[in-house]
């Protein structure tokens, strides 16, 4: 414990980048390994089948509409806007942050599926259907680095709780659309949070904490 202390005291850049790249590329590379060696998790189709006992149209639409804003005709848009609101308001480097962290979660999601080549779940009909790889979730990823990014954004400031609860409850809440709508297995989410916090909080790091730009 002493040890844990001071080495808390003496590097809290280094805790800091243990916990916000390192645990989230093991989660990938474990996800990742369980997906190319095992097929996924033993609990993936179950969870799915659970969680689809409880589909209803009500909820059909609801998730529906949740799992669009993350999606390649929304997200973006919102991204931009928000680094164009960045750029404004003279945060140049929290613009370019902002857009770098989203493209390049999605240009990593890219790339993985075409690795991978993971076939996406087909257990019932799905309200939304996907044809594409499924591993990982290109929503979940990029929900997960919109939202992560602005939490780090807002971290020395007041509104950090508000991003973070608020961020990370739709980060959430997109994740478990995937898995309602049938479309992706939990790992195909586990795998794409993993992704999108490393390259989210290394690339924070590289562009303001090594460099004292923030």
């Amino acid at each position: 414990m002493t040890l844990l202390r001071s080495l808390v005291t003496r590097f809290p850049w280094l805790i800091a980048l243990l916990l916000g790249v390192g645990l989230p590329v093991a989660v990938f590379a474990k996800t990742a390994q369980e997906v190319w060696e095992e097929g996924g998790f033993s609990f993936d189709t179950p969870t799915l089948m659970f969680i689809h006992r409880f589909a209803s149209p009500a909820l059909d639409h609801l998730m529906v509409g949740v799992t669009t804003t993350a999606g390649t005709h929304v997200l973006p848009v919102v991204t931009l806007l928000l680094a164009a609101l960045f750029w404004w308001r003279h945060h140049r480097h929290w613009a370019a942050y902002l857009v770098l962290a989203v493209a390049g979660a999605a240009g990593l999601m890219f790339v993985i599926k075409n690795l991978v080549h993971r076939v996406r779940p087909h257990l019932w009909v799905s309200p939304a259907p996907e044809t594409d790889w499924g591993f990982p979730s290109g929503h979940s990823i990029a929900s997960l680095s919109l939202v992560l990014a602005l939490t780090l954004l807002a971290w020395p400031t007041r509104w950090r709780w508000p991003v973070l609860l608020l961020g990370g409850g739709y980060a959430l809440l997109v994740g478990f659309s995937r898995l309602y709508l049938g479309v992706h297995y939990p790992s195909d989410v586990l795998g794409a949070w993993g992704a999108g916090a490393a390259w989210t909080a290394g690339l924070y790091w590289v562009l303001f904490q090594k460099r004292g730009a923030a």
